[in-house]
């Protein structure tokens, strides 16, 4: 079905006068037969395709042709626009405009489906995570063990310092002084086993120490010094029975000490006041002597830090004179010059004579022990002095443990952070890359069949498709 319309007075007389125009008509006209499309309304708009020259002369344009151009003006003109309409969608079909949607692609994955590359870079994701996940958890377990460590170090310290303190009183005989000698002994052993061991330690268990070469070194060092200073406390506190007594008995000789110089002093008076031999007066009067020399060496013993073995021997010495010139006064004797006393002075003599042997008992267990005394004496000036070196290994331990307190772990998790960051980012880069190309596919395949559906409509109307 087609409209009719009258032809315009100027088409008319252009085509007569015109005679290229006329060709041109002639050969518009001149299709080649194709298969008549199925009757019907669906027909007509999906039906077989028919040129457009068909579409610009009509079914009837060689006839009008052959009889003139009166009656084939108006759709001339029509025909024209429906030519280039159509020149229009076949170029668009010969020539797609392409957009560069691909410029970016992965060195290596590019080539795989996208799939393929969703599911390694979703394996990367996971792998970082994990791996940054370790890095925290290793920067954690560092610093917490390096945490326990220096606390013990600290410890170290101060069991350092109560060491040689305890140990100087506890080589004087200081009873209190034993328990915290081998408290600070016991403890010491306990950090250090943990740190060259491992082991339990202020509620946590940590690994040995020994994580560097510095570290390793340094601990060696400290347990070699230790080592030294654990042998001189256990000497101490080996001769803790003998030493506690020298303190008891120094006490009772510093005292027994006191007192016989005043029996002797007042002996020595008494005879004077009797009339007595001055030579026997001079003799008597060395007993205050020995006495007082007696209360001196023993305070000697106790408060040196290295007993004088001069010392020793003159305690021995006047103990004996003492002990001879008591003897001479109560029985006499002719080569060491005295005579026996009686009388007063004789009650006197007995009373020094008892005290003599309360204080000799005293003195001996002294002097039967020195060597003993000597060695544990020597045993607690070795670990005073050794105490500052050992307390400076301890220091340098502490401040190696705060230089390993390093910030690699961390870094590390950091690192594989910004690593999934950016997998993640690139996910979501290739994503959005994907739904674009898939909506600018659909929209060109949508521009392709658009064309020919104006087309079938303008065909089935007769109406050109402005």
């Amino acid at each position: 079905m087609a409209f009719k319309l009258p032809t315009p007075s100027f088409f008319k007389g252009k085509t007569k006068s015109d005679p290229k125009a006329a060709a041109n008509a002639v050969a518009a006209s001149k299709v080649q037969p194709v298969k008549k499309p199925s009757s019907g309304w669906f027909g007509g708009l999906f039906g077989a395709k028919k040129p457009a020259s068909i579409i610009a002369a009509g079914p009837t344009t060689a006839a009008r042709s052959a009889t003139g151009p009166s009656t084939n003006s108006a759709f001339g003109a029509t025909g024209n626009q429906t030519q280039k309409l159509a020149a229009t969608v076949a170029a668009n079909k010969t020539a797609k405009p392409k957009r560069d949607m691909g410029a970016f692609s992965l060195p290596v994955l590019g080539r795989y489906p996208l799939q393929t590359q969703f599911q390694v870079l979703g394996t990367l994701i996971a792998v970082f995570f994990v791996f940054m996940l370790g890095a925290i958890a290793l920067d954690t377990n560092s610093r917490g063990n390096i945490s326990t460590w220096t606390n013990i170090t600290s410890q170290l310290q101060f069991h350092t310092q109560r060491l040689a303190k305890s140990a100087g009183l506890a080589a004087r005989g200081d009873v209190s002084a034993f328990p915290q000698l081998q408290d600070s002994r016991d403890q010491f052993q306990i950090y250090m086993d943990v740190l060259n061991d491992g082991g339990p330690a202020f509620n946590t268990k940590v690994p040995n120490a020994k994580i560097s070469e510095e570290l390793t070194s340094r601990l060696e060092e400290l347990t070699k010094r230790y080592q030294e200073a654990s042998n001189a406390a256990t000497a101490i506190l080996a001769a803790k029975n003998d030493l506690t007594n020298l303190s008891r008995n120094v006490a009772q000789v510093r005292a027994g000490s006191e007192e016989l110089a005043g029996i002797s002093q007042q002996l020595t008076v008494a005879l004077q006041q009797s009339g007595t031999n001055p030579a026997q007066v001079l003799k008597v009067n060395r007993l205050t002597f020995l006495a007082e020399r007696l209360g001196r060496g023993s305070a000697e013993i106790l408060g040196a830090e290295i007993i004088d073995p001069e010392v020793t021997f003159l305690m021995g010495k006047d103990t004996n004179d003492f002990r001879d010139l008591v003897k001479a006064l109560e029985s006499g004797s002719e080569a060491v010059g005295v005579a026996a006393v009686g009388g007063e002075n004789r009650a006197r003599v007995t009373k020094l004579r008892d005290s003599f042997t309360s204080f000799e008992s005293n003195v001996k267990p002294i002097l039967d022990n020195v060597q003993k005394l000597v060695a544990s004496r020597q045993s607690g000036r070795a670990l005073q002095q050794g105490s500052e070196q050992l307390l400076s290994n301890v220091e340098q331990m502490q401040n190696a443990f705060t230089a390993e307190a390093g910030r690699l772990p961390l870094i590390l998790a950091g690192i594989f952070g910004v690593l999934m960051l950016a997998t993640i980012g690139l996910v979501g880069y290739l994503y959005l890359v994907n739904e674009r190309k898939r909506g600018l596919e659909s929209e060109l395949a949508f521009g392709s069949f658009w064309p020919m559906i104006k087309e079938r409509i303008t065909r089935f109307s007769g109406l050109p498709w402005v």
